[in-house]
C-alpha cells in the first residue's frame, strides 16, 4: 500500500487527505480562486488545464501480475502543456505520478449532461485514462459529463470518477446556466 504524502505543487495548491466511506482515503487538490474574476467563467470551447495525480502498485489477479493505478489527486494546472512527473516511487515498484496539462472542455452540446450530474446528489468529475503500450496508463482527458465518460467506458479507457471540487462546480454551474435550454415536455395525445 502506498504511504500518504503531502504534495505542495505550488503556491496554489495543497493537499489533503479526506476519507470516503467504504474507500481508501484519497487526496484531493483544491485551491483559493476568486470566483468573481471574469477570467475564471470559461467562454464556449474553453479548456482548463487540470492537473491528475495517480498511484500504481504491482497487484495480482488470476495468477496475472499487473500494475494498478488510482486517482489520488485533482487540482488546477498552470497551463495546458502536458508534462509528466514522478513525484514518489519506492523500491516495490510502488509510485506516485502527476500528469498536468490534462484538459476538461466545456462544451454546448453537453450542457444537458453536466446539468445532470450537478442535480445528482453527488456531482462528479470523471478522468478519462487510456492504456499506453510501454508506459501504462496515462489520463487523456477529463470531463463533467456521465455521458461521455460510460462511453470512454464502453471502448475499455479506464474511467476514475472523483467528487466534483467546489471551485469547479460554480464555474460548471455558470455554464450550464448560460447554454443549457431545457427541451419543452411534449404532451402525448390519446386518440
Amino acid at each position: 500500500m502506498l504511504k500518504k504524502i503531502n504534495v505542495l505543487l505550488n503556491d496554489n495548491f495543497y493537499c489533503q487527505p479526506l476519507n470516503f466511506s467504504g474507500a481508501s482515503t484519497k487526496w484531493f487538490y483544491d485551491s483559493e480562486f476568486d470566483l468573481d474574476d471574469k477570467k475564471m467563467m470559461p467562454s464556449l470551447g474553453e479548456t482548463i488545464p487540470l492537473s491528475v495525480t495517480l498511484a500504481f502498485c504491482p497487484a495480482t489477479m488470476n495468477g496475472w501480475q499487473y500494475e494498478k493505478a488510482e486517482l489520488i489527486g485533482l487540482a488546477r494546472s498552470p497551463s495546458l502543456i502536458v508534462r509528466h512527473e514522478v513525484l514518489q516511487q519506492s523500491d516495490d515498484n510502488q509510485r506516485i505520478a502527476v500528469w498536468h496539462g490534462i484538459p476538461l472542455v466545456l462544451q454546448k452540446e453537453s450542457a444537458e449532461s453536466y446539468w445532470a450530474n450537478l442535480s445528482s446528489p453527488h456531482p462528479q468529475l470523471f478522468v478519462i485514462c487510456r492504456e499506453e503500450e510501454g508506459s501504462g496508463t496515462e489520463p487523456i482527458r477529463v470531463t463533467a459529463s456521465g455521458e461521455e465518460a460510460a462511453g470512454h467506458g464502453e471502448v475499455d479507457d479506464r474511467v476514475f470518477a472523483t467528487p466534483l471540487p467546489v471551485w469547479l462546480g460554480t464555474i460548471l454551474e455558470q455554464f450550464v446556466v448560460k447554454y443549457y435550454q431545457p427541451q419543452p415536455k411534449k404532451v402525448r395525445r390519446r386518440i
